[in-house]
């Protein structure tokens, strides 16, 4: 029997992703460790902000920019934009080979944007205005469609670090937007799961957790009519959530126009309920979708949120276990406890 009473349970348990298979110790007294280092973020800012009106020379050139069509003179003149990152971690190159005996490798071909997401200097989902998340969501489906025709590349990874324990590098809000001419290795543990799944089910395993946790409802945080939030089942860190569609769909591109309000707004409730529970946390947001090419019906595309409580250390890089020391339901009655604004 899971233990699904008390954040204090005293039992630790291992619980396995039915997902990827991967296994997670959920473990409440590593919350008690003494903790003697000083690890508040500090805001430090060099400069002008780069992605703020008025500094656009401070960024490479847009690749995209929706207009302020209405601007007045005194207000900037675009809403939304996505210019290269100016320190790239994958480049629009030539695709080579790299063979030395046992070693293989490629040259570092592929495309990493940022998606500026509002003029306004703020710092998270929950400062954007509806209107500004449907803009975003709108210039996101048009760069998807744009790698999607770049045959070398295979997957697009979409994410958006808040904080400085989140690894953001620039306080105001934005998402990053990588492409690979490979498919990552969570994607493809991913693949791998719900394809097995599939073949000797014939359903998928993620709507198989949705109907489940809708029915069991000791891990939602919040059901709307096409839409889960929860903790899932073997949370890899505290207060981790995830987004998924009730419907299955396989690619997050061919989500329905008229969704597109009712996914902002349980994304913005969950990342409201989220700070509310953990005041002055950072998070991190991923979109795990489908490869570019790959015809997986299999697959189920979900956002995942990881709140940013705790670093990996020695146990975790050594054994690829995870500890998380916050049981899921518990986690996810606080969530639900919490008051969305």
């Amino acid at each position: 029997m899971f233990s699904f009473s008390s954040k204090t349970e005293r039992n630790a348990e291992l619980r396995q992703d039915p997902i990827t298979g991967k296994w997670v110790i959920i473990s409440p007294q590593r919350a008690e460790r003494p903790q003697e280092f000083d690890t508040r973020p500090r805001r430090i800012r060099h400069g002008p902000c780069p992605f703020c009106p008025g500094n656009e020379e401070l960024t490479p050139p847009a690749t995209l920019i929706k207009p302020n069509v209405s601007a007045s003179p005194q207000e900037p003149s675009w809403k939304v934009r996505v210019v290269p990152n100016k320190y790239p971690a994958l480049v629009d190159s030539e695709d080579c080979a790299i063979e030395s005996g046992i070693y293989r490798g490629r040259t570092g071909l592929g495309v990493h944007e940022v998606l500026i997401e509002t003029p306004r200097h703020v710092q998270g989902i929950s400062d954007l205005t509806r209107e500004e998340m449907l803009d975003v969501l709108e210039v996101l489906m048009s760069r998807l469609a744009a790698l999607k025709s770049r045959e070398h590349l295979r997957y697009v990874m979409v994410f958006k670090n808040v904080g400085p324990l989140a690894g953001a590098s620039v306080e105001h809000t934005h998402s990053q937007i990588i492409a690979t001419p490979v498919i990552p290795p969570t994607i493809e543990a991913e693949l791998a799961g719900t394809g097995e799944f599939f073949r000797g089910h014939q359903s998928c395993i993620y709507c198989q957790i949705v109907q489940y946790e809708i029915a069991k409802a000791v891990r939602t945080v919040q059901i709307t009519p096409h839409f889960l939030a929860m903790c899932p089942f073997a949370a890899r860190f505290p207060y981790e959530t995830w987004i998924l569609p009730r419907q299955h769909n396989a690619r997050f591109s061919d989500l329905e126009r008229g969704l597109w309000g009712e996914l902002i707004q349980i994304t913005k409730d969950l990342i409201q309920r989220i700070e509310q529970t953990i005041p002055g946390v950072g998070y991190n947001v991923i979109l795990h979708d489908a490869p570019l090419h790959d015809d997986v019906p299999f697959y189920h595309w979900h956002i995942e949120i990881l709140p940013s409580t705790a670093r990996p250390a020695g146990f975790e890089w050594g054994s690829g276990v995870h500890i998380n020391s916050v049981f899921p339901e518990f986690a996810a009655r606080s969530l639900r406890e919490g008051q969305a604004s």
